[in-house]
């Protein structure tokens, strides 16, 4: 699978372009992930409040992202927590999903380079935003 590639690095080398970006993205600000909710198990509580810091950390839980998050404790839990006689495609289809919502929240080593946090609502402009202009298209190559 091809590596996305975050709107800020596209706009830092250059390669941004307006008409393949959404004409209006949601743009919603990182917030402190709330509080377990009481119908997890307890298994799934404690894996909650090893996961939250870290996803608090680097800024990548929105609202939005709740459900997201329940489903990574949920099968965080049950690879915690698998017996051992389970069946070995079911180990690994629990481990394909982790794996991949473990990437969207950047709390892989891979993907914590990749994945674009969303603004905290106390956070002030970029360093570089005064030379980023994201609305502009690409400059055309002058004709040889």
């Amino acid at each position: 699978m091809p590596v996305r590639i975050s709107r800020k690095a596209k706009q830092l080398r250059g390669t941004f372009r307006a008409d393949r970006e959404a004409a209006n993205p949601p743009k919603p600000e990182a917030s402190p992930v709330p509080p377990a909710p009481e119908s997890l198990s307890e298994t799934e509580q404690k894996v909650w409040g090893e996961l939250a810091p870290q996803v608090e950390l680097l800024g990548t839980y929105t609202p939005a992202c709740f459900t997201a998050f329940r489903v990574l404790v949920r099968v965080v839990a049950l690879l915690d927590g698998a017996p051992p006689d389970m069946a070995a495609s079911a180990l690994v289809r629990l481990a394909q999903v982790a794996s991949s919502l473990l990437a969207r929240f950047g709390l892989d080593p891979m993907s914590a380079e990749r994945v674009e946090a969303a603004p905290r609502p106390d956070e002030d402009e970029d360093d570089f935003s005064e030379f980023l202009s994201p609305g502009e298209p690409r400059p055309s190559r002058p004709a040889q």
